[in-house]
């Protein structure tokens, strides 16, 4: 039995390099957002959500509208051929890359738009773009907590036994004064 090695094109090293590098820069993005009070933590589940929050954060334009989740997953008892299979999974991932290229070319324009690009229109690279939006995200201030009252903090039994739609409001502001001041007090301690 011989072993072959499998050879990788200098094309296919760079484009998985590129992709290391974009999925990074997405990675350090999700981490600015919630770290500044944008998002909440476990909100950004993928790449997707986190662009999404990035041009929303930025631009103020909601992309989730325009792109409802479009796949509901398969009841279990619902068999499929592999073809089936196959052509399902080809356009769910189609699908995302049109969320990521919509994204992607929101925040090329808000780059363009505010000259971040150091006077150069040049064509971005995604990579350029990433990495311009994550420069500008991290000039931003922390977002700007609701200020603390007592009915806030009070917890009382009917605030705990309202309905759900009441609740989460509350909650979100609990948990994004919460996250602000879990980042507050980390970045005051000193590192170990």
């Amino acid at each position: 039995m011989s072993v072959v090695a499998h050879t990788v094109s200098y094309k296919q090293a760079v484009e998985r390099k590129r992709q290391a590098d974009c999925k990074a820069l997405i990675e350090k993005m999700k981490e600015l957002l919630v770290l500044k009070g944008y998002a909440l933590p476990g909100e950004l589940t993928s790449q997707e959500l986190t662009l999404f929050k990035v041009v929303h954060t930025i631009t103020g334009e909601n992309l989730l509208p325009k792109f409802e989740e479009k796949f509901l997953k398969k009841n279990v008892e619902c068999k499929m051929s592999r073809q089936e299979r196959g052509e399902l999974k080809k356009e769910r991932e189609q699908y995302r890359r049109q969320k990521i290229e919509a994204s992607i070319n929101l925040l090329e324009e808000f780059i363009f738009a505010k000259g971040l690009t150091g006077g150069r229109n040049l064509h971005l690279t995604r990579v350029r773009t990433l990495q311009l939006t994550l420069d500008y995200l991290q000039t931003l201030e922390i977002f700007p907590s609701p200020p603390i009252t007592p009915q806030l903090l009070s917890f009382s039994i009917e605030r705990l036994l309202a309905p759900e739609d009441k609740n989460t409001e509350y909650l979100k502001s609990l948990n994004r004064i919460f996250t602000i001041y879990s980042a507050y007090i980390s970045s005051q301690s000193p590192s170990l």
